[in-house]
């Protein structure tokens, strides 16, 4: 899918509004049987839970579909990263990687995002979408949606994780690692104001 094809895409998901006749998937797609899994950035933190992982207890190969969450928006609703160090500059040694080679000093990707790119190359059909909000990163979406900001939100968020121009890394460094984005824009439930 073209990179243009995506930003419209996403400008319509953004929007919330689809046109009557309008279809962005073929209707054949929907009948295909997928197996989607969200795996959680943190995830190699406190659970010691890895993208490789995935491979070893044989998920990754049931797999269609991979959510890799989760990417936020930030105050002006351009598209940033939760946690760098654990997104794309942790190094990974050989036994905790997906392709069983150690990350070396200053290649252009390490982290998670290197490890999920290791994970599309052992399984070529696996599709992987970074998904932008959940319960603390969606504060955000509903100022990147409105018809002023719609157009920087999703500039920003193709050029970050579609074209994957990473904060400090070299240009494309991640590209091609994420298929598309999933927006997880969960509500808050509105405070009760107490009564004077």
């Amino acid at each position: 899918m073209s990179v243009k094809r995506r930003s419209f895409a996403l400008l319509v998901a953004a929007a919330v509004v689809v046109p009557v006749g309008l279809t962005a998937v073929p209707a054949e797609a929907h009948s295909q049987k997928r197996v989607v899994g969200y795996y959680t950035q943190w995830s190699g933190y406190d659970r010691n839970f890895l993208v490789s992982d995935l491979v070893k207890n044989g998920t990754a190969a049931k797999l269609t579909h991979l959510n890799y969450a989760f990417g936020f928006l930030d105050a002006q609703g351009k598209c940033v990263s939760s946690d760098p160090w654990a997104d794309y500059q942790r190094p990974f040694t050989a036994e905790q990687s997906v392709s069983g080679k150690a990350d070396e000093a200053g290649q252009p990707l390490a982290g998670n995002l290197n490890q999920l790119r290791q994970l599309k190359q052992k399984f070529p059909k696996l599709r992987i979408s970074i998904s932008l909000g959940g319960w603390t990163g969606s504060k955000y979406f509903s100022d990147a949606a409105l018809p002023a900001n719609r157009a920087a939100h999703v500039k920003s968020c193709l050029d970050m994780w579609i074209k994957g121009n990473l904060p400090g890394a070299p240009a494309g460094a991640a590209k091609g690692v994420f298929d598309g984005i999933d927006l997880d824009w969960d509500g808050r439930p509105a405070r009760a104001t107490p009564a004077t």
